[in-house]
């Protein structure tokens, strides 16, 4: 999965709505303070949302707790009378995604029509997600007043919350989408009619419409039967959630799809708006059969739940590096467990490192060391350690009783006549002192250490742990001995390099670190887009070069062996730009030479030019 877009409108600094393109590499630009980190922001913001339904936090835990200051600092201009929408589209990919269908797939050929709708996420290449955040002033708290979904760039469905968060309701679908197969709705309601079975209205309607050629008078055979009419409280198979008509509701946004006749549909959810994730929708539909009701409530849960399961999933795996990381030093613990969060500070970088991959390693020296990559001028390297230990056991109370009697002869002199008697000749003195000393130990401690005792043991083990090592100095060193440039960029370095089906951010990855290591940065993240995603807050003028390089190279073939090609559409460079309307988004266009087409903002760092010129 990968996210593709990202739209604000009343976020922060965005005002009016703006569009971020995302690619594998996209790089955000723009001056101090003009919102680029409210783009890393946003999205940790609906992570927060859609995990525990925190409309309103204080802090932001996948950017390591920042203080945010709740609803009344996110929406723009601080206006609780406004509403900021947030939306994210994001591809699958390869991968299935979440799914609720588990009664349809096996009843599907017995419940009709219905059953081509069974599995419409899994025929989706995109999903977008909306979200409307507002302030209820009755209950004193953010909410999300208006959730939609989109499959495929076409909008299909909305809930829809009042301000006093009774009820989260269903109030439209978009019967229109290219993925509700036409082509059986309209076969199917035919024979309806011919059957003299009852068939709402607007269903006739939507099918007279789209049809290029005109039909029979559908309409007129759908509306003879007044007694018909009475029973469409039982509406189709197909559709059981469409009424004959719904009253305005001023707490309902309007909304661009044309969604048709629809009565409200209420369900189960949290936080306003939103229906409670991983889990099958619970509604307030009531059909004849049980079973009919499960295989709807499944299909819904596919338009609706699945794409929040596929989005928050995407937003877990994600990982967020501040602009200041933190420099471990002698007195810091690995931890087995490293939070999300923990990468803000560039924490879990070490506690990653802690758990030894040498395939990992190896490919992380590769980059740090070798002359054409990073050079940083360090290794890591597996310290090994053996300890050793040896253990005895007290003896016996009569044991020590009788030791002591032994060494109190031998300092009486009685011991070394008794001896000279039976060797026949006198101890000499190395052989007394030896004695004295060995049993005056002996005395003291109250143990004996023979090899040949049974409670006599020794034990040795052996402790890889993970260090850097000084390539030209050929020493061991720690992080805090190394330049700050080195330690600060570790964190990106390590987390290029960790498989995650969401993406990788990193604010300011050039601090510190020479302009020869800010162009080999570029390098890295194009190696790492293979497997990852990355979103660079930078002010690099050296990366950017670099990327335009290796775009032109790719399209000269004469790219180096290890580097990956590289097309315009890999790479989004993103330009933020303050007015007076908030903040301004424009995607920078590169072609295959390697140059821009579009107007970089008061030129490419035009700063260059003024001074050199």
């Amino acid at each position: 999965m990968r996210i593709t877009q990202l739209t604000l409108a009343n976020f922060r600094s965005f005002r009016k709505e703006q569009t971020i393109e995302f690619a594998p590499l996209t790089l955000l630009f723009g001056p101090n303070s003009v919102g680029k980190s409210t783009v890393l922001m946003a999205l940790f913001y609906v992570q927060q949302i859609l995990a525990k339904g925190q409309c309103d936090p204080q802090r932001i835990e996948a950017m390591g707790g920042r203080f945010v200051g709740g609803f009344r600092h996110l929406v723009h201009g601080k206006r609780l009378d406004e509403t900021l929408r947030i939306g994210v589209e994001f591809e699958l990919g390869e991968k299935l995604g979440s799914s609720y269908v588990e009664v349809g797939d096996l009843v599907a050929i017995e419940i009709g029509p219905i059953g081509e709708l069974i599995g419409l996420a899994a025929r989706a290449n995109k999903m977008s997600v909306g979200l409307e955040v507002s302030w209820s002033p009755d209950q004193e708290r953010a909410y999300v007043s208006r959730y939609t979904v989109a499959f495929d760039g076409e909008e299909l469905a909305e809930i829809t919350s009042d301000s006093g968060l009774k009820q989260p309701m269903i109030t439209g679908i978009n019967y229109q989408h290219s993925l509700l197969k036409y082509d059986e709705l309209t076969e199917w309601v035919s024979e309806q009619i011919e059957q003299g079975q009852a068939v709402h209205p607007s269903l006739v309607e939507y099918i007279l419409d789209s049809k290029d050629e005109e039909g029979p008078d559908l309409k007129d055979l759908a509306y003879s039967d007044e007694a018909l009419q009475s029973e469409l409280h039982e509406l189709t198979q197909i559709q059981p959630l469409i009424s004959e008509s719904v009253e305005s509701n001023a707490d309902i946004a309007e909304s661009s799809v044309m969604y048709g006749s629809f009565k409200a549909l209420g369900i189960k959810g949290f936080a306003g708006a939103l229906p409670t994730l991983g889990r099958t929708l619970v509604t307030s539909l009531s059909l004849s059969e049980d079973m009919e009701t499960r295989v709807v409530e499944e299909i819904l849960s596919d338009i609706f739940v699945a794409p929040l399961d596929n989005l928050l999933e995407l937003l877990n795996e994600s990982l967020c590096i501040g602009p200041l990381r933190h420099i471990r030093d002698a007195t810091y613990h690995s931890n087995a467990y490293p939070a999300q969060g923990d990468w803000y500070s560039g924490k879990a970088c070490w506690d990653v490192l802690a758990a030894k991959d040498p395939e990992r390693d190896s490919l992380i020296n590769h980059w740090i060391s070798d002359a054409d990559k990073l050079n940083l001028g360090y290794q890591l390297v597996y310290k090994m350690s053996e300890e050793k230990a040896k253990f005895v056991a007290p003896r016996k109370v009569g044991a020590l009783e009788q030791l002591h009697e032994l060494t109190s002869r031998f300092y009486d002199g009685s011991l070394e006549r008794e001896l000279a008697e039976k060797i026949g000749k006198d101890l000499d003195e190395p052989t007394k002192t030896k004695m004295g000393v060995l049993l005056e130990k002996f005395r003291e401690t109250g143990y004996v250490i023979k090899k040949t005792d049974p409670d006599f043991g020794e034990t040795s083990s052996q402790t890889a742990s993970l260090t850097l090592w000084d390539t030209l100095n050929e020493i061991e060193v720690a992080p805090s001995d190394i330049g700050v440039g080195v330690s600060q960029l570790f964190p990106l370095v390590v987390a290029s390099f960790i498989t995650k089906s969401g993406f990788v951010s990193c604010e300011q990855p050039e601090l510190h670190v020479h302009p020869r290591i800010q162009v080999a940065i570029g390098d890295m993240l194009l190696h790492a887009t293979e497997k990852n995603s990355f979103l660079i807050e930078t002010h690099s003028e050296h990366l950017v070069l670099r990327l335009l390089r290796r775009i032109r190279e790719t399209t000269e073939n004469r790219l180096p062996e290890d580097i990956p090609p590289v097309r315009p559409e890999d790479i989004s460079i993103v330009y933020l730009e303050p007015g007076e309307d908030g903040v301004s988004v424009r995607r920078i266009q590169i072609d295959e030479d390697g140059e821009f087409t579009s107007r970089w903002p008061q030129g490419f760092f035009s700063e260059r030019r003024e001074e050199l010129l």
